[in-house]
């Protein structure tokens, strides 16, 4: 846990938190019990055709997963649970693991988690405190974890690992976390995740406590990751919970992009809808059409049949985007729902005009109507006055 002879500090302080946790167990055995459950999806949702709409969601920049009681929080894993912890890695699990000591035990008996799984451990108890991150970690002293136990004698501390698709950190890596295979993958893995329960008769109803998920080290980019958690939550119907580590403009950003979703009422579909258009313009699906082989010069001479549009399972994905410069997915989602909605107020606007002008018309050519009438009755008055006399002197001539 160091480099040659040297213990670097945060090492040193990883250490130290393991230490704590045998002195304490030493000085007074623990009580209770913490179970290690493996949670496997049979079924992702289509998320093309989901109506869910978004939960709300509680944004902050300052707080810490670990410190959000009656939640389930969330692990930002690697496939093999644990990641670093025993080695080199100070990261957000491996941090998480040290303090809540008893999470270690799971790098025993939990295989490589596959695309839809995750790992759901429910009951271990908080230890320790820190300071710092990464290089700047810290051990700052011992921890007396208060949490209430369920019927079971566990700590209502549940922790869910999932793990995200590791990107690495050059441009042309990192755009291909917008390929429609993996926003797929990591709507699966948050799904799977989020569903995480011990009793799957009870409802869902504690919130998520996420953050930046899959992005640092992983090279996830901060908006669709934010997306693609609140897409997840969305359709499994859990409040979130979600830290931006004091990122910079992450935590406006979201909250108006989450307040604006909320207010147009948008569905979990509609996203999809975006995310798949941003995708097709970054990386165009192209038809993979077999090269013919071994035909003789008459079949190659002959016009060849037109070529049905291939089916989805048959396109594939390029290999390379057609730009490095990443899409800002938060402005693109505000963009797309603000021209709807200036199409729609420029489309009312001329229903209500033509209904106006129908409306006042027609008392006008009513009024000239009447005013022709009666001018034709004036006209044919003194006509008829002239008739009566010519009758009346030709009478009195008789």
């Amino acid at each position: 846990m160091g480099c040659g002879n040297k213990c670097l500090p945060n090492q040193a302080g990883k250490l130290r938190c393991i230490l704590n946790y045998f002195y304490r167990v030493a000085t007074k055995m623990p009580i209770g019990y913490v179970t290690y459950q493996r949670v496997v999806l049979e079924n992702a949702p289509d998320w093309s055709r989901s109506t869910a709409t978004m939960v709300p969601m509680k944004i902050s920049e300052s707080a810490l997963i670990e410190d959000q009681r009656d939640c389930l929080q969330v692990d930002f894993a690697n496939k093999l649970v644990g990641g670093g912890v025993l080695g080199f890695g100070c990261i957000q699990e491996e941090i998480r693991f040290v303090i809540n000591t008893e999470l270690i035990a799971s790098l025993l008996f939990t295989a490589r988690l596959r695309d839809n799984e995750a790992l759901l451990i429910t009951g271990a108890e908080r230890y320790c405190t820190y300071t710092g991150y990464a290089k700047s970690f810290r051990f700052a002293g011992n921890f007396v974890d208060t949490t209430p136990r369920d019927t079971y004698d566990r700590r209502l501390t549940q922790v869910v690992a999932m793990d995200a698709l590791h990107f690495g950190a050059s441009k042309r890596e990192r755009q291909r976390q917008f390929t429609l295979r993996s926003i797929r993958r990591e709507l699966t893995k948050s799904f799977c995740s989020f569903t995480a329960q011990v009793d799957p008769e009870k409802p869902l109803l504690t919130p998520i406590a996420t953050g930046n998920w899959g992005c640092g080290a992983f090279g996830g980019y901060l908006d669709i990751k934010a997306v693609i958690q609140m897409m997840a939550a969305a359709v499994v119907g859990r409040p979130l919970i979600y830290t931006t580590y004091h990122e910079p403009g992450l935590s406006y950003s979201l909250r108006e992009l989450h307040t604006a979703l909320c207010a147009r009422q948008v569905t979990v579909g509609e996203l999809w809808e975006i995310l798949e258009e941003v995708s097709t313009a970054l990386f165009p699906i192209r038809a993979t059409t077999p090269k013919p082989e071994n035909q003789s010069k008459e079949q190659q001479q002959q016009p060849a049949a037109p070529t049905p549009t291939p089916h989805k399972s048959q396109q594939q994905e390029p290999d390379e985007p057609t730009t490095l410069v990443a899409p800002q997915l938060f402005n693109i989602i505000l963009e797309h729902f603000d021209t709807k909605d200036k199409l729609a107020a420029s489309a009312s606007p001329n229903t209500t005009a033509t209904t106006t002008t129908t409306t006042t018309t027609s008392p006008q050519k009513q009024q000239q109507q009447q005013q022709q009438q009666q001018q034709q009755q004036q006209q044919s008055s003194p006509t008829k006055q002239k008739e009566k006399q010519k009758q009346n002197k030709e009478e009195e001539e008789e």
